[in-house]
């Protein structure tokens, strides 16, 4: 995945803030995680089905370690209902986290390979979210960012 649909892209100074914004949206508010995130700045391309990250590590040689550390942390999740709703909004940042890394593709990569696991029930989910179920998970998710 990291090799096949990474895309390295130069960003500016305005692209870095706007990531810093929407990470920290999303709860990624530790210092040095969000250090690495915005040296990464990974960002899934729904349209041309790429992940979109930063060119500085095209020239990294731990560059392919570092997107799949990224990616690898924005795939963990919490059922909201096993918290009785009470940690909605975190669930709703985790899912949106897993998003924004292309989980959309990457359970769709799982699900129609043979053999890739043998228990696809979670990977399955992923479709049912449409892109108004998504917004609405941001709206909840951004309620408690603060800059």
């Amino acid at each position: 995945f990291v090799y096949s649909r990474s895309n390295y892209v130069h960003y500016s100074s305005d692209d870095i803030a706007a990531a810093k914004e929407f990470w920290q949206a999303l709860g990624v508010r530790d210092d040095t995680l969000l250090q690495f995130f915005l040296e990464v700045c990974p960002r899934w391309d729904f349209d041309v089905k790429c992940l979109h990250v930063s060119a500085v590590l095209q020239r990294d040689p731990a560059g392919h370690n570092k997107i799949k550390t990224a990616v690898l942390f924005c795939l963990k999740w919490q059922n909201w209902s096993d918290t009785r709703w009470m940690k909605f909004c975190h669930c709703s940042q985790l899912l949106l986290r897993s998003k924004a890394v292309g989980i959309d593709y990457l359970s769709h990569l799982v699900c129609t390979t043979e053999g890739s696991t043998n228990d696809k029930h979670y990977a399955h989910g992923f479709p049912r979210y449409s892109t108004a179920d998504t917004m609405l998970l941001f709206a909840v998710a951004a309620t408690v960012f603060h800059r």
